[in-house]
């Protein structure tokens, strides 16, 4: 579990007409220059082309004046309100330290963004064959350098277990272990360090992130959530899901009178690996599903979080985008903006 705080900018202050010149540099990896005599008049002008527009509505971290006429620099931007991300993976012998070394690169990305904090779900797995092989094929050469019995950091957890059981004509059904404990641990975990703005998930990860979505949306599906009652954490302004997997398990989702699951009105972002073997494509589609207006973004690879460069400038955009409400501009990792030397170019 990795807990982030946004950095919200304020909004820009604007030099006064008198002013020959300003310079406006969003935050990378936006960055729109204007320079002008006439600075009111062309400002007006260049706003005008909308790629400008929808640029601009992502603010910036702060603005630097050229001081001609004494304009004062802005002050530092406040912290902004914190975002949880839900990081364990499941399947391959994961846990907080892992995931933070495997989203190294992301996280540099997002840096200027948020601050990430990542926390290990409550379940100690024991997996006999969680060799150091294990840890090379799936995490960062950083990590495979240890194993779980030379570093305790690197002991795999997971937020439940998966079992199933007989105990009936029926046959077999499914049962997830340790899955009400944590829903306590995380909810103390809330109350501790929240509130918070969105959840991320990998794996496992983003079908607790997906819960957690749930949950808050409507407490009264898990004492929980609803005993007692939540007071500061709202539901969440958005989900981030990588790898992610709907969990079968009725309490979690909410059914309408005709049987129908709810809808969750949650923003979401799914990040789908075309090529994943571990998570299959309708178990994807299945938290797709879930989500009233989803967003689906896939990369050309298998069960991981993508860090190339497009995906971590498209992470840095969407993570500015969680305080707006609205990613309708943040291109796709396809669709990059062409950037120079820091700058955006439109």
């Amino acid at each position: 579990m990795a807990l982030l705080k946004l950095f919200v900018p304020d909004e820009p202050k604007w030099p006064p007409r008198s002013s020959g010149a300003v310079l406006l540099s969003f935050q990378l990896p936006l960055e729109i220059s204007v320079s002008s005599r006439n600075l009111v008049v062309r400002l007006q002008e260049a706003l005008t082309d909308l790629s400008i527009v929808h640029a601009a509505t992502f603010l910036p971290k702060r603005s630097a004046y050229d001081g001609l006429h004494g304009c004062p620099e802005p002050p530092e931007s406040p912290h902004a309100p914190r975002v949880s991300l839900a990081a364990i993976n499941q399947k391959h012998q994961s846990n907080a330290s892992i995931f933070s070394k495997r989203l190294s690169a992301v996280r540099k990305a997002c840096q200027d963004y948020c601050e990430m904090v990542f926390v290990d779900a409550p379940i100690v797995i024991d997996v006999p064959d969680a060799t150091s092989d294990d840890l090379n094929k799936y995490d960062s050469a950083a990590v495979a350098t240890h194993t779980p019995e030379t570093d305790p950091a690197l002991i795999p957890r997971a937020w439940w277990k998966a079992k199933e059981i007989t105990d009936g004509p029926d046959g077999t059904r499914k049962t997830y272990e340790g899955f009400d404990e944590s829903m306590k641990f995380i909810r103390r975990v809330i109350d501790e360090q929240g509130p918070f703005d969105a959840c991320f998930g990998f794996s496992q990860g983003a079908a607790m992130a997906g819960l957690l979505a749930s949950y808050l949306e409507r407490p009264s599906l898990h004492t929980a959530f609803s005993d007692p009652p939540l007071t500061a954490q709202q539901p969440f302004k958005a989900a981030i899901l990588v790898a992610g997997f709907r969990l079968n398990h009725p309490p979690a989702w909410h059914r309408s009178s005709d049987g129908t699951y709810t809808k969750l009105t949650t923003r979401s972002l799914h990040v789908i690996g075309n090529t994943d073997v571990i998570v299959a494509e309708d178990r994807s589609q299945s938290l797709v599903d879930a989500f009233e207006k989803p967003r689906v973004e896939c990369h050309d690879g298998g069960h991981f979080v993508p860090s190339k460069k497009s995906w971590r400038d498209f992470f840095a955009l969407y993570m500015q985008s969680i305080h707006l409400q609205d990613d309708s501009q943040v291109p796709s990792p396809g669709q990059s903006l062409n950037v120079v030397n820091g700058a955006a170019k439109f």
